[in-house]
């Protein structure tokens, strides 16, 4: 469909609850569409009157991008409860697909773990182009069905990078204070450093252990590099894991065409 709908003119069957979270503010569940008889993913989250207008904005921004890129879900309907103050956004189901959350508790091998990351650098780069970042990078919001990969969950902004965004652990330091002139692509290259280096130790990096910042909160005190965590990971891929996880954002790779360019070259090198 070319417009989204904001009414309420499709009955929708819950038919399993995909997460809610502690806090109730957001979840995500598999439902089918009795009107249109097809499957879809729902995304309910807590939006306030106040902020319904830049919910929709971000909606129809969301709509455009899946237009763009075949690794985001495309987005239906988005209907808002008044009553509840619940925002909707119905959109494509991905079936028959693993989050790289369960993929991680087995191994991936290495050129596998770079086909993901490069896949999902293409998801990115449209998004990065329009001054958009994601803002919640982590492998539960990304979706491995044969060898297409999809994100599936957004927190979709072009604001600066705000105090106590995104998800512990997969956070940029930027997102931990409130972010003045930070490069707008940068935060999702930190959390792809995260990942990256979730996927080739087996262990999820943990700030204030493996890696902890100075005084002055500019570099690292120290970082426990991945080959330190795996003694088989290639030099070339722990070098730049720590530099997209670099404290400083201007360190890092410049976006996402950068990074995917990066992975390329490995890919071809790594054995």
């Amino acid at each position: 469909m070319r417009n989204l709908s904001y009414e309420a003119k499709h009955s929708y069957r819950i038919m399993k609850t995909i997460y809610e979270t502690d806090d109730g503010t957001s979840a995500f569940y598999e439902a089918f569409d009795d009107i249109e008889k097809r499957k879809v993913g729902i995304k309910a989250v807590a939006v306030a009157p106040k902020d319904l207008q830049k919910a929709k904005s971000e909606a129809l921004t969301l709509h455009r991008f899946a237009t763009m890129s075949t690794s985001i879900p495309a987005l239906y309907h988005t209907y808002y409860d008044q009553k509840q103050e619940r925002f909707y956004l119905i959109m494509q189901l991905i079936e028959q697909g693993r989050t790289l959350e369960h993929m991680l508790q087995g191994t991936i091998p290495i050129h596998q773990s770079l086909q993901i990351l490069i896949d999902l650098c293409d998801a990115l780069i449209p998004l990065h182009q329009k001054k958009y970042q994601h803002r919640d990078l982590k492998p539960a919001n990304i979706m491995v069905q044969n060898r297409n990969v999809y994100l599936i969950d957004f927190n979709l902004t072009s604001s600066k990078p705000f105090k106590g965004e995104g998800t512990t652990f997969y956070r940029s330091p930027e997102q931990d204070i409130n972010s003045k002139g930070v490069g707008q692509d940068k935060t999702d290259i930190f959390s792809i450093g995260v990942i990256f280096y979730q996927m080739v130790t087996g262990h999820l990096p943990v700030r204030g252990q493996e890696y902890v910042p100075d005084r002055s909160g500019k570099k690292w005190r120290f970082f426990t590099k991945p080959i330190e965590k795996n003694k088989r990971v290639p030099q070339e891929i722990s070098d730049l894991i720590e530099k997209c996880m670099q404290i400083n954002p201007n360190d890092r790779p410049v976006n996402a065409n950068e990074l995917k360019r990066l992975l390329i070259q490995l890919k071809r090198r790594v054995r």
